[in-house]
């Protein structure tokens, strides 16, 4: 076909289809207003005479009997509306069960296509509703209940199909009886909800009674299709309490915890997954809290609670969280904090998990409130013998197996004022200040301190206190062992001032290997009996003590190589231990009977015993 003749015919069709859709707009104007003309002059002034096909409708729409003692319409732009008089919705046993004095409403042209009363707004004024969970679990409005016919959820679901509904100035009274709960009435209830397909938000503000709470403030956006089937929805709810006995709302509400007192503001945000509760963040402001988190742990008794609280239900475990939590009892104040702890179960071979950040950990509060905490017997033991104290900062803890001894670990975080008590063969110390970072496979240690203690009983008589204390060392474990390496230490106190560096391997079967150097550049002689240790005896040790009764030396060194099983190495046999200095102003009690000898100026060289 010559092109021509395709040009001339795409132009015939194209006026042809013009034509065609003009005449369709006019027809459905045409149609459209014959519809409002009807209404306007037909069905308005015979309003009365629909009433019982508007009911039968209506009852069919919602499978549920429904009566109207009153039908009046006016027209409203495009709109028509309709205000029902004495509604009465009857229950299953074809009882009144809900009686609406009023109930205006806005039909929506809707109703043509999908040939059920469809409207735009519905418009109720003070009504009185009796909510009801029976022991089943079902729940019912004025003896209607919610979701009870498989075919499409009764009156819920096409309360649902409607596009906005308000209640304005309601009285409610809620009456849980699977809970076993007393009957809770709410005053001056304003509710709205706007639905637009699966997508449903609403929003309630009523008066609860006096005695719990100030006025309360509820909005949720949700997505589902039907009532009867809750595990499809999804969405969040938000509530807002100025001021609320928290403790006293666990008659209605299912707390994860004994809570018998607490009161203050409440801000909280629910999370709705799959029909059920995945997630809550609360602000809370509280005073006089009472709770406890375990059945078998005593009552927590808080002054005050303070901050943003968080908990989140994953796949395989739990979160929970705190910005800015802070709280304090009558003997410990807790400076608030944010922190994250995530906990992920055992399962399929794997391991418990778990990680916890935090911007900083008060340990001494905490030790305080353990035995409340639900803490494993084994670690609050342990906590027991450790006694820790201090505080951490910037904490960053990741774990995989059961605690206190997990398979896998890293951890970082500052430290300030840590101590914790000698254990065993493990040194204790106090007054620490510094930062980790490590896990099972080694780290490294940096201390930058003032007035420490380190506690070393199996080594030393006394517990040695330093002005100053920095230290860098290092650890890296291989198999069951560790070697550690002190690459700088260096301390000082009244006695004296120097440093040591070097490295300690631990054994299975003995007390570890050592390979120390040291010096002193200042040191008082009177001291020295605190330095020596337990392993030269005890007679070696008191001669020292009450001879040695002055002197100073700016020249120590210290020389310490072997098994430590073997110490202190007579005759020089499996290592070295020496320690030398040059001596001024010395004074030497060498006896009884003895005179003492002043002035001493020399060196002295102690070697093995």
């Amino acid at each position: 076909m010559p092109a021509k003749s395709i040009f001339k015919w795409l132009h015939v069709s194209t006026l042809w289809c013009y034509r065609a859709i003009t005449w369709a707009v006019i027809a459905c104007a045409f149609v459209f207003a014959l519809v409002i003309v009807g209404v306007r002059y037909w069905l308005l002034p015979n309003m009365e005479n629909y009433r019982e096909p508007i009911a039968r409708h209506l009852s069919e729409a919602t499978k549920q009997r429904i009566t109207i003692g009153k039908l009046d319409g006016r027209w409203s732009g495009l709109n028509l509306q309709l205000t029902l008089g004495n509604l009465v919705v009857y229950d299953r046993a074809d009882q009144p069960a809900l009686t609406l004095d009023r109930v205006d409403s806005t039909l929506s042209w809707w109703s043509l296509i999908y040939w059920e009363p469809r409207f735009d707004s519905i418009e109720v004024e003070r009504p009185k509703l009796n909510i009801k969970r029976n022991k089943q679990g079902v729940v019912s409005i004025a003896g209607i209940e919610l979701g009870d016919h498989a075919d499409g959820g009764g009156v819920s679901d096409w309360l649902l199909r409607q596009e906005e509904i308000g209640i304005r100035g309601a009285a409610i009274t809620w009456h849980d009886e699977l809970r076993g709960a007393p009957k809770l009435a709410l005053e001056q209830v304003d509710f709205r909800v706007e639905n637009a397909g699966r997508h449903h938000r609403f929003g309630l503000r009523a008066v609860p009674p006096a005695s719990l709470a100030t006025p309360l403030d509820v909005r949720g956006a949700f997505t589902g299709r039907t009532v009867s089937d809750l595990t499809q929805w999804n969405g969040q709810l938000f509530a807002q309490l100025d001021y609320t006995d928290i403790a006293a709302w666990r008659a209605w509400v299912p707390f994860p915890v004994y809570f018998p007192h607490g009161a203050g503001a409440v801000r909280a945000w629910l999370d709705l997954k799959n029909g059920e509760l995945a997630e809550i963040t609360a602000d809370v402001q509280l005073s006089q809290v009472k709770t406890r988190l375990g059945k078998d742990l005593p009552e927590l008794d808080l002054d005050a609670l303070k901050g943003r609280v968080g908990w989140k239900l994953l796949a395989d475990g739990f979160e929970v969280s705190g910005t800015k939590l802070g709280m304090s009892t009558q003997a410990y104040t807790m400076q608030p904090t944010d922190f994250l702890l995530r906990y992920r179960h055992a399962g399929n071979a794997r391991p418990a998990r778990g990680e916890l950040e935090a911007t900083s950990i008060d340990i001494e509060p905490l030790m305080a409130l353990a035995d409340h905490l639900p803490f494993e017997p084994e670690l609050r033991r342990e906590f027991e013998s450790y006694a820790p104290r201090g505080s951490f900062y910037d904490v960053a803890v990741k774990w995989s197996g059961q605690w206190p001894r997990p398979q896998q670990y890293g951890v970082k975080a500052r430290f300030v004022n840590l101590g914790l008590n000698p254990v065993g063969r493990l040194p204790g110390f106090a007054g620490v200040s510094g930062r980790v970072d490590g896990s099972e496979r080694g780290g490294t240690l940096f201390i930058t301190s003032q007035n420490a203690a380190v506690a070393l009983p199996l080594v030393f008589r006394e517990k040695l206190a330093f002005d100053t204390l920095s230290a860098q060392a290092g650890w890296q474990r291989t198999g069951e062992q560790y070697e550690i390496r002190l690459n700088d230490i260096s301390f000082s106190n009244r006695d004296l001032a120097g440093s040591v560096a070097g490295a300690y391997q631990t054994a299975a079967d003995g007390r570890g290997v050592v390979d120390l150097t040291g010096s002193a550049t200042r040191a008082d002689a009177r001291s020295i009996g605190r330095y020596i240790p337990l392993r030269v005896g005890e007679r070696g040790r008191q001669w020292m003590e009450s001879a040695i009764v002055g002197g100073t030396s700016n020249d120590v060194k210290l020389r310490l190589k072997g098994n430590l099983n073997d110490f202190p190495f007579p005759e020089g046999k499996g290592g070295v231990f020496q320690v030398t200095a040059r001596v001024t102003d010395g004074v030497l009690d060498y006896a009884n009977g003895w005179p003492k000898i002043d002035n001493i100026d020399g060196d002295v060289t102690f070697r093995g015993r």
